[in-house]
């Protein structure tokens, strides 16, 4: 099956990568179009790091040219822009004439939508008015898939159908992917691991230890599994790839934007500038005031979530927060 990827950033491109090495015929269409011309130039660059493709990379302006040739359509945008985005793919279907159903819609986007707290497949179920769009996610540094290193990955879908078509026709040589059926649980433990990453930089920017690094990550997996049943996701789904096996990649990593977002903050550099440095959106920022404001209004208390919001937000200094963190009322594990 032809692969149609929507976003030219660092995991729209990285996945257009990966795909087309390893042989399969994919489409990159971005809104950019500044971008496919660096592609189409071989002067694409991600993190100063030179991406050549391959001749099964085609890049794309017209983006309904693109959605008629190809069956696999995988959303890469901004958790705050695929509604946008979903919505204009949902207007060249309408116009052309084309049947949904023959469609495998896949987001790669990992996030909630501030607005609606909804996931990003739910997002594309509403726009599109289907039962079964999927997700692809799990422990993806962008740097190190472009550099050919192995990694895997999860396939969620509720049609057992669709996930083992998709599995089999996605999986290539160094990406293996996992089934799922579990897609709320994939989806909030992608999206909420941003904010423990957070939390992780903040941890190494202070310069707090191995000690304080292992128990914010041991406490932010139980925040992490609570926040997935509220959305009404499976617990084990949090010891899986997306949620467990991301955090791990993204605890210490250089490489994870949300994880340099807390480092930087520790070393008082404001959101904007990290922004600036990092030349990427960070999705933590938004995932973190959803899920805070959405936990307020279903009574629930995350402490490692409310101190990642208050740092944010400027409530509190990162020394404050792990301040807070460690004086709060004693209780069982």
């Amino acid at each position: 099956m032809n692969i149609l990827i929507l976003g030219a950033g660092a995991w729209g491109s990285t996945l257009a990568y990966v795909f087309s090495q390893s042989g399969k015929n994919v489409t990159l269409w971005s809104h950019n179009p500044n971008k496919l011309d660096a592609i189409d130039s071989n002067s694409f660059y991600i993190k100063d790091h030179k991406i050549s493709f391959n001749q099964n990379l085609k890049t794309e302006k017209n983006l309904v040219r693109g959605i008629i040739n190809n069956q696999i359509i995988i959303f890469c945008s901004t958790s705050q822009t695929l509604r946008s985005l979903s919505n204009s793919v949902n207007e060249c279907f309408k116009a052309e004439k084309l049947n949904v159903s023959e469609y495998y819609l896949i987001s790669g986007v990992k996030g909630l939508e501030l607005s609606s707290f909804l996931t990003m497949s739910q997002i594309l179920n509403e726009v599109f008015n289907i039962e079964n769009a999927s997700v692809i996610s799990g422990p993806n540094l962008a740097l190190e898939i472009l550099s050919n290193l192995p990694c895997a990955s999860v396939i969620a879908c509720k049609d057992d159908e669709k996930l083992n078509i998709l599995q089999h026709n996605l999986t290539c040589r160094n990406l293996r992917l996992y089934a799922n059926n579990d897609i709320i649980g994939v989806e909030i433990g992608a999206a909420y691991k941003n904010v423990i990453a957070i939390a992780c930089g903040i941890c190494d920017g202070l310069n707090l230890g191995y000690n304080a690094k292992a128990s914010l990550l041991t406490r932010g997996i139980k925040e992490m599994a609570r926040v997935v049943e509220l959305f009404g996701g499976q617990k084990q789904t949090v010891y899986g790839l997306s949620g467990l096996g991301d955090l791990i990649a993204t605890s210490s990593a250089p490489l994870s934007r949300n994880y340099s977002l807390g480092y930087y903050l520790a070393n008082d550099m404001p959101i904007a500038q990290v922004e600036k440095k990092l030349d990427a959106q960070i999705e933590g920022i938004p995932t973190s005031y959803a899920i805070m404001e959405y936990t307020r209004l279903n009574n629930i208390d995350l402490p490692i979530t409310t101190q990642v919001y208050n740092v944010l937000t400027k409530q509190k200094s990162p020394t404050d927060a792990i301040k807070a963190l460690m004086t709060r009322p004693l209780v069982k594990e």
